[in-house]
């Protein structure tokens, strides 16, 4: 029997074998259904978690979509001819990834490009709406009716030069409009023209673009600024780089609350339209369709050399390819590098760009020159085959 209260310690006997396992499995059963308890309490606060932060997601990714949904593309005019009698032209600037508006580059390379094609500086704005370059055409178009613009000179920086490329295709059919030049600065042809860490970010891109939500979340956007700004903690001991992580997430986190901020989504269009870019095409549409109607426009391409890298675009390829392109469809093309230049702060060499045009001016009207008097030549062929009376045009007056 058990140990008894008030009996004498001789008297009282010790617990049977019987009852000591008997014991133990009472402890061993109440212990099992505390963790089991545990464990369905830790399930429920997982699971709490989860849904909140699905639903975090969810409401975030809602919203930045309404945002998305609301956004609208514009085109405004950034500065005034230098010379008021050039009033019937526009440049017009496109921007690359992760940009909101072109207004920082018709800054830095408006006061050069204009010593060559004057005329008004307008700055394309993306707004955070859909990629779409036939509504940008659309917006270019509207303004140049409002403002009796007949001459367009398009400039694109990095993917804004695909971007450009493939708006001109949509304004191409236009019979009041004349694209005079196009003149992409440091702009990838296509995938194949980028280094290849680029090309593994694009493969990011097109992985983000499947996962539902991802492209309008907030979160992930925070995630990809730190990235790009890795370079800030990647180096030094291990405690410095912890600090120096700490201070870039805060820098992100608060560059991410800018008016003017690029959400993921367009950074995602932005990506996809250089990777889904044929300028090759773009190129020929154009001159499928200016054929016997207008002149041809002129390409001047804008690279790096040395001391500066390139480390986004293939620079080399690029130009020559593209320059190839207009080859195939008569138009002129030259090819001009910037010493110095770094691809993601072209600010940092103004004067550089600025002497760069200058130095391509000469090249540049000299292609406009002879892309009109192939026009020229094309149009009085035309008129011989209606009135055989009429000479044909002088060899000499065609060649390119």
């Amino acid at each position: 029997m058990p140990f008894e209260s008030g009996a004498p310690l001789e008297t009282q006997t010790a617990p049977s074998d019987e009852i000591i396992p008997q014991a133990e499995a009472l402890v061993y059963a109440d212990k099992k259904i505390r963790r089991r308890r545990r464990r369905i309490l830790g399930a429920e606060a997982l699971l709490l978690a989860t849904t909140t932060a699905l639903g975090s997601y969810a409401l975030d990714v809602n919203i930045n979509m309404e945002r998305q949904a609301s956004a609208e593309a514009s085109v405004s005019v950034y500065d005034k001819p230098l010379d008021s009698n050039n009033d019937s032209s526009a440049v017009v600037f496109f921007n690359g990834f992760g940009t909101y508006d072109a207004d920082p580059i018709a800054k830095v390379f408006g006061p050069g490009i204009k010593q060559n094609l004057d005329g008004e500086s307008w700055s394309v704005s993306y707004g955070n709406a859909p990629l779409n370059p036939k509504k940008l055409a659309e917006k270019i178009i509207s303004l140049a009716e409002e403002r009796d613009i007949t001459t367009l000179d398009f400039v694109g920086y990095s993917a804004g030069g695909a971007i450009s490329t493939e708006t001109a295709t949509e304004i191409a059919d236009n019979p009041d409009i004349t694209i005079r030049s196009l003149t992409p600065i440091s702009t990838p042809d296509g995938i194949d023209g980028l280094r290849p860490l680029r090309q593994k970010e694009v493969e990011f891109a097109y992985t983000l673009s499947s996962i539902p939500g991802a492209k309008y979340s907030t979160l992930v956007r925070l995630i990809g600024e730190i990235y790009f700004m890795r370079d800030r903690f990647d180096e030094g001991p291990f405690t410095t780089r912890i600090a120096d992580f700490g201070k870039t997430a805060l820098q992100a986190a608060g560059h991410i609350q800018q008016p003017k901020l690029p959400g993921t989504w367009l950074l995602v269009d932005q990506t996809l339209a250089v990777a889904d870019a044929d300028i090759q095409s773009n190129l020929k549409e154009i001159a499928e369709k200016y054929k016997g109607k207008k002149p041809l426009p002129t390409i001047l391409y804008v690279g790096t050399e040395e001391p500066g890298y390139d480390y986004m675009v293939n620079n080399e390829l690029s130009s020559y390819k593209i320059c190839g392109y207009a080859y195939e469809n008569n138009m002129q093309c030259s090819i001009y590098n910037v010493p110095g230049a770094v691809h993601t702060m072209p600010e940092k060499t103004t004067d550089a760009y600025t002497e760069t045009f200058a130095d391509a001016k000469q090249e540049l009207d000299e292609g406009i020159g002879i892309a009109q008097l192939n026009f020229a030549a094309q149009l009085r062929e035309a008129l011989v085959k209606k009135m055989p009376n009429v000479e044909p045009a002088d060899a000499s007056e065609t060649d390119n």
